[in-house]
């Protein structure tokens, strides 16, 4: 569905150099999935968003997303390939003095659909986000959560084959982002469309998508299915996604004498996989608790089709029903 090759995005600037926002990046997302990209900031989301939706060209490389090279149109023939790329802002960015449906409508309006067939698809996109019945409602008498769901049926005017969501849910709470996030799998399963979430917030990318790329100045640091991350605890993106508990203070005193010998306290971070029908966890705690030690702290979650549970004390858990990823922190008294 999108697949990019080598692009790069390169400014100039005043003093004469340049500015490398980009730098060879390879990517691709499987049609109909919902595929996340994180990064700290400057790390080139941005750009790789405007990019992706042509309005960047790439200095270098190629987008190619529904089969069609962006990089290579022009005029009519890319203002109709923008059409098929839906897009969610962080704020909605809704037209204030119109209405709910009026929003819905604006692209097909701008795209010169008639007035009948635009008020069909309205009515037929507010129920698909759950606001039947508030049509004839002015953002200003919508809820955060209510106006997301108005951009999002905004960006699906025009039945785009993707939908790219830059921070969807960072301006909005809990309970609003569970539900903008159940939102935006149910129309992947209805309507079939790819979606790109742009996200700085892990618990998004645990919760929603089925694959995920980390960029780091301008490049792909890593990428792959999330199941496939999280099996390698090893690496930068794993390790964001399965961060180790936070330990307030070593529960152990620094340092003590026992037989004449002087023992100090040591954390040590404990990270492994493991499969259904294998006890690591058990097998993990007898092991700490042969060597003297204490279980500080665990943290236990799902990620998609992988699965752990919540570890907080050093009480062995309930072998997980599929492969799961985990991490310990211990305390050792080491002599």
């Amino acid at each position: 569905m999108i697949d990019l090759t080598g692009v790069s995005k390169v400014y100039p600037v005043k003093s004469g150099g340049q500015v490398v926002a980009l730098d060879g990046v390879n990517l691709h997302v499987d049609r109909g999935s919902i595929h996340g990209i994180v990064g700290r900031s400057g790390a080139g989301k941005s750009t790789l968003i405007r990019c992706l939706t042509a309005l960047e060209k790439p200095t270098e490389g190629h987008i190619v997303v529904d089969g069609l090279d962006l990089s290579m149109l022009s005029g009519s023939a890319l203002r109709a390939a923008r059409r098929r790329i839906g897009m969610v802002f962080q704020a909605a960015n809704l037209l204030d003095a119109r209405t709910a449906a009026d929003n819905i409508g604006y692209p097909l309006k701008l795209a010169g659909v008639p007035r009948a067939q635009r008020r069909e698809r309205v009515e037929e996109l507010l129920e698909l986000v759950g606001l039947e019945g508030r049509g004839d409602s002015y953002p200003s008498q919508l809820s955060g959560g209510q106006r997301q769901r108005v951009g999002i049926a905004r960006a699906l005017a025009d039945n785009p084959a993707v939908l790219l969501c830059d921070e969807p849910t960072s301006a909005l709470d809990t309970e609003s982002t569970a539900q903008i996030l159940s939102l935006l799998r149910h129309v992947r399963d209805v309507a079939g469309v790819t979606v790109v979430i742009i996200t700085h917030e892990m618990a998004v990318v645990r919760e929603i998508c089925d694959s995920v790329t980390l960029l780091g100045h301008g490049q792909v640091l890593q990428t792959g299915p999330l199941e496939e991350v999280v099996a390698d605890p090893s690496t930068p993106l794993a390790r964001e996604l399965v961060p180790m508990p936070v330990v307030e203070s070593v529960p152990a005193s620094a340092a003590t004498s026992l037989d004449g010998l002087t023992k100090s306290t040591v954390l040590l971070d404990v990270v492994f996989t493991s499969h259904p029908g294998v006890p690591t966890g058990a097998t993990v705690l007898h092991l700490a608790s042969s060597m003297g030690a204490d279980v500080t702290a665990g943290t236990f979650e799902s990620l998609g089709s992988v699965q752990w549970a919540a570890w907080p004390s050093p009480s062995p858990p309930t072998t997980p029903t599929r492969s799961s990823s985990s991490c310990v922190r211990t305390t050792f008294t080491r002599k």
